[in-house]
């Protein structure tokens, strides 16, 4: 029985591959999380196609050239394949508040033309709801696709191809990247994680009274940066864009056992106090139309998940994860897909990532986070791409890049403003 089960499922993972609701044609080019002691940041390439002919090849090419640095020929519908080649980026290219395309493009292209049939660019995303902003502005954020990462201050600093440690393979979530901003040195933490699209921060908190830092970013009980850091660079991301950006105070690992409701109250005043001018009120609420919160003047929400009454004037009230707590792909997309079918009269964030427990951590089964991102997100970026774009609200991954979630949220963000499928 349970291998029927399992082989059921896995069905409908590949129908859910192989069927979705906008019939195009697209092509991109990601960024995996793999690393080891001679490689980092290896190019992924994926596609999707309502037809296959013969002859039919991806192209991936360096900025400024036309000629392909190397070919995959497609032969189904969709497909992810390493290209063999890393991303060439050093700690002084510079990544801005507009769109920028990061050195590489992709096309699929038939046998018998000469014109690419899909194409785009590794690329950036700072200000996607500032340019689909005619179309977007009556939407809300409890009604929007809105790409979100998890841990969001779980990050690590990649400069040169390493080996990790036991503790990084299962600490973080994400990749800091490598930039300069304004032609000026900028210790950018998050910050990335905004300009590549993301607009959902998922933020662990330890509190720390000893330390001359007394808020930290967490993952689980293990302190990594203070929490200003993370403040400090969404205030400097709506200073420079129009984007909306919301922070989920989500966990509280350390420190706030005992007075439990003082120590939650001391931090949402410390956040208030760091992000004054920049918190939306949030009498407009989860409903309200984008509009009605750029005409406010001000860029932040702060969603706090916690139950109890707290004095705070900005704080929101907090976004549902719907956590799988799964440890393979089959069990995860059996999860989401009883999630996503279901509606919800709050705002909810599909987790899309698998959850290690304490033995696959011990013995290694799992591979690393990295490793398990690496498997997880492409499966993630074919969901949804697919129909659950249509009925997702916000969609957390592990390491970002390395999905499609960004430009799958940017398309059916337009087509769900439209009332309408792929644009038509």
């Amino acid at each position: 029985m349970f291998v029927l089960t399992v082989l059921l499922s896995l069905l409908q993972i590949l129908q859910a591959e192989t069927r979705w609701s906008c019939h195009r044609t697209l092509v991109e080019v990601t960024v995996s999380p793999l690393v080891n002691a001679t490689s980092i940041r290896p190019l992924i390439v994926s596609w999707r196609t309502e037809t296959v002919q013969p002859g039919d090849y991806v192209a991936l090419y360096s900025t400024g050239s036309s000629e392909p640095l190397v070919t995959v020929p497609v032969t189904s519908p969709s497909g992810w394949v390493d290209t063999g080649l890393q991303e060439n980026r050093s700690a002084w290219d510079t990544l801005a508040f507009t769109e920028q395309c990061l050195g590489y493009w992709v096309s699929l292209r038939r046998a018998n033309s000469s014109q690419a049939v899909a194409s785009s660019c590794l690329g950036t995303a700072p200000r996607w709801m500032e340019r689909q902003r005619e179309v977007i502005q009556n939407m809300s954020l409890r009604n929007m696709f809105l790409p979100g990462t998890h841990n969001s201050a779980a990050y690590l600093e990649n400069h040169q191809p390493f080996r990790e440690t036991f503790v990084q393979k299962y600490i973080f979530n994400q990749d800091r990247g490598i930039s300069r901003l304004c032609h000026c040195v900028q210790d950018e933490r998050v910050l990335n994680q905004l300009i590549y699209g993301a607009r959902v921060l998922d933020l662990r908190i330890g509190y720390y009274p000893s330390t001359p830092e007394i808020w930290w970013a967490n993952h689980g009980v293990v302190r990594l940066r203070p929490l200003v850091q993370v403040l400090d660079d969404v205030k400097l991301f709506a200073n420079m864009t129009e984007e909306i950006v919301v922070l989920d105070f989500h966990h509280f690992p350390v420190g706030f056992q005992s007075d439990s409701w003082l120590v939650h109250q001391a931090l949402v005043k410390y956040v208030e106090d760091v992000m004054s001018g920049y918190l939306i009120s949030p009498s407009l609420g989860w409903g309200a139309p984008l509009s009605s919160l750029w005409q406010s003047g001000r860029r932040i929400v702060l969603s706090y998940n916690y139950q109890g009454p707290l004095m705070g004037q900005y704080v929101w009230p907090r976004i549902i994860q719907k956590w799988g707590d799964v440890r393979s792909v089959i069990a995860l997309h059996e999860y989401l897909a009883g999630v996503v079918n279901r509606p919800y009269p709050y705002p909810w964030a599909a987790m899309a990532e698998l959850t290690p427990a304490a033995v696959d951590v011990i013995t290694g089964r799992l591979g690393s986070l990295r490793q398990i991102a690496h498997n997880v997100n492409r499966n993630v970026t074919e969901w949804f791409r697919g129909d659950w774009g249509a009925l997702c609200n916000i969609v957390s991954v592990d390491f970002l890049r390395s999905s499609g979630v960004v430009r799958a949220a940017l398309d059916w963000n337009l087509w769900r403003a439209r009332g309408t499928n792929c644009g038509s």
